[in-house]
């Protein structure tokens, strides 16, 4: 799987050792004859590895359906990751938003405070 996700192809392997893995049932146990892992993929980037065991050896069309459907699979993952990120940016920028909009209002029930604060002091500066 290392292989697979580090040079970005699938790998198929018919000849697999006896002790690579068991496909459990319940109907019992059984070693595969074929082996395909598939990269998550999205634009040269991969974000995950499929690995698809078989009792029978893949045939050409099998494989052919499998990577495509890991184009999907990858392509839904990609935006579905970047869905999640554009939400938090905007959560993000939301309370930054709001942060903004209640500093804004501290400032002027500040800038009103001095306002009357220097009526105030022109006022007493005419009495006196």
């Amino acid at each position: 799987m290392g292989a697979c996700f580090l040079e970005k192809e699938s790998i198929f392997m018919t000849k697999l050792p006896d002790d690579y893995m068991e496909i459990r049932s319940g109907l019992g146990t059984a070693s595969p004859n074929s082996l395909l892992v598939v990269p998550l993929r999205t634009e040269n980037i991969v974000i995950g590895v499929i690995e698809i065991a078989s009792f029978n050896v893949l045939q050409p069309h099998e494989k052919e359906f499998i990577e495509k459907v890991s184009e999907n699979i990858s392509s839904n993952l990609f935006t579905s990751k970047a869905n999640r990120k554009t939400q938090e940016l905007l959560e993000m920028f939301r309370k930054q938003a709001e942060e903004k909009a209640a500093q804004e209002a501290e400032m002027r029930q500040n800038l009103e405070e001095l306002a009357i604060l220097r009526e105030k002091l022109k006022q007493e500066e005419i009495r006196n």
